[in-house]
């Protein structure tokens, strides 16, 4: 695995979304190619939440050029918090 280092990272709650993380990637990824963005990668990634015995999400990493963004999906209630880490 490279090396990188992480510039930023944040997170949102979007209220009343109720679709699967499945469904909120695949409707990221639709924009995405909708916009037309010139040299991009999208794909899923399995990382682990935390420690060694920890749960493992599915991300959602969009590569251009040397950025990588990380979006993490999951329900939360009738929210959805979204966390999104922007390395380099």
């Amino acid at each position: 695995m490279s090396e990188y280092t992480v510039l930023s990272s944040w997170e949102t709650m979007i209220e009343n979304l109720n679709e699967s993380p499945k469904n909120f990637y695949d409707l990221v990824e639709a924009a995405l190619k909708q916009r037309k963005v010139p040299e991009i990668e999208i794909s899923r990634t399995t990382m682990k939440e935390g420690g060694i015995f920890s749960s493992k999400r599915e991300y959602l990493t969009i590569v251009r050029k040397n950025y990588t963004n990380d979006i993490c999906a999951f329900p939360y209630g009738n929210a959805s918090p979204e966390k999104i880490r922007s390395c380099q």
